[in-house]
């Protein structure tokens, strides 16, 4: 395929647990986001990664650290949210931390330090922000019902805690910390 700027690329549909070697092979990129925390072992995709990527070429990725997000005053609706969000995540063993560990992760994959590093946060209000979380809770909740930690008077509790809180209007939500590191490889 083109890009409009006359960029060749190509889509390669794989199980990267089971892969090891890619059609085309090295390439110039080799990029991830939002990968690694759902990994049990984000380290030897890294590996691969770098196996799949050509000397001069970049290894990027872009992870969440949902570790800083928070809301302020305390809120509690964001309690529940927060019980649910780690139970799910540890529950099935995805990493909450995967983005402030990535210079770790990058080390130990034998790509060395990373080039660069960027964070974003953002600062938003609960309005901004009420939609997105009730989302999520919505969309773990099946999970969170099979592992025993979730029930429908929270989940309505949790809805209508929500609501409160946007319609207070004092409420401020951290989002989480989107982290990106990359490497240009010798």
């Amino acid at each position: 395929m083109k890009t409009d700027g006359g960029a060749d690329f190509h889509q390669i549909e794989a199980d990267v647990l089971t892969t090891e070697d890619l059609p085309g092979a090295p390439f110039d990129l080799t990029y991830c986001r939002f990968f690694l925390m759902h990994m049990p072992d984000p380290v030897a995709i890294l590996e691969k990664m770098h196996r799949w990527t050509k000397p001069g070429g970049v290894i990027a990725v872009q992870e969440f650290d949902f570790g800083a997000m928070t809301v302020e005053p305390i809120c509690p609706a964001m309690t529940e949210f927060f019980r649910l969000f780690e139970g799910v995540f540890r529950g099935h063993g995805r990493n909450l931390r995967a983005g402030r560990q990535l210079p770790a992760q990058f080390e130990a994959a034998g790509l060395g330090i990373p080039d660069g590093t960027r964070a974003e946060v953002k600062f938003l209000p609960m309005s901004g922000m009420a939609a997105m979380l009730i989302g999520v809770y919505q969309g773990l909740f099946a999970s969170a019902v099979e592992l025993g930690i979730a029930d429908d008077a929270r989940a309505e509790a949790f809805k209508r805690e929500i609501a409160e809180a946007t319609a207070d209007g004092r409420y401020y939500c951290v989002t989480p910390i989107l982290i990106g590191a990359w490497r240009r490889l010798a």
